[in-house]
């Protein structure tokens, strides 16, 4: 692995994992092997918590809820709760490139907040635990990002609600909360720590969308960004197709839901 200079700004993933050896003492194998023991620790004490089994016991109450308010409509596809999901520690590497080199304006100084590295990417990535709900209508997104804010905040943890609306077509409301785990140490104690946990709620159709385009966004995430390119003025740029079938679609779902509020009107 060549070294790489402290001030050196890394240009891909490869130059990266140079810099954070040379500079900040990383050793991928076992920084590896000790990320995928202690986030399996993570995910246990995420299912095993008073929040996450206090959610899936009320979700079809939560949906009961909604079906009536909603008139007869469904608030899900089925009422049991998503697979937990861990952040695998390519992503994890990857998130921390982009947050320490591809947007970090004051380069060769830390981003604000400070460098975020191994010893600290549990809490500092924010979604090493992570999954999403999939609503069947777009009203259904704030309903249940609701219950959950409320059950998350009944349960002593602090919940931090983002209403998410992108250029590039992405919508979904994410609740951001912190696990308090006892997860393994590098040198296999148990330390106990904040771990951050993302829940994204979206509707299906959103859901669809983001597997189409899944790939093209796992490339563009950590490409240097270029301000004199318009995508919206080229219909021929990927960025084009993918980004504007998200608005599209996201404009439909409105209009479903106008066309709900009008009959509901009309069957009172």
């Amino acid at each position: 692995m060549p070294i790489v200079s402290s001030s050196e700004k890394p240009h891909d993933l490869a130059a990266y994992r140079s810099w954070l050896a040379e500079v900040h003492k990383f050793n991928e194998g076992i920084h590896r092997s000790h990320y995928e023991v202690a986030a399996r620790d993570a995910l246990t004490c995420l299912a095993k918590s008073a929040f996450w089994t206090s959610i899936c016991k009320e979700l079809p109450n939560f949906a009961a809820e909604y079906e009536i308010e909603a008139g007869g409509y469904r608030l899900l596809a089925d009422n049991t709760c998503p697979e937990l999901l861990v952040k695998a520690f390519d992503s994890a590497i990857e998130k921390s490139y982009r947050h320490n080199v591809v947007t970090n304006a004051g380069w060769p100084t830390a981003p604000a907040g400070g460098w975020v590295l191994p010893e600290n990417w549990f809490l500092r990535l924010g979604d090493v635990l992570r999954c999403r709900f999939k609503a069947k209508y777009l009203d259904g997104v704030e309903f249940l990002a609701g219950r959950i804010q409320k059950k998350a905040i009944a349960c002593g943890h602090s919940c931090r609600v983002e209403h998410k609306a992108r250029d590039e077509g992405y919508y979904a409301v994410h609740l951001d909360l912190t696990v308090a785990c006892d997860l393994r140490t590098l040198t296999w104690g148990t330390e106990r720590k904040d771990v951050g946990l993302e829940i994204q709620v979206t509707t299906e159709v959103q859901e669809l969308i983001l597997q189409l385009t899944h790939r093209y966004y796992e490339r563009s995430r950590v490409a240097e960004p270029d301000p004199t390119f318009k995508w919206q003025w080229n219909y021929k740029a990927e960025e084009f197709t993918a980004n504007y079938l998200g608005h599209i679609l996201h404009y439909v779902e409105g209009m479903i839901m106008d066309i709900r509020d009008k009959q509901k009107g009309i069957n009172k």
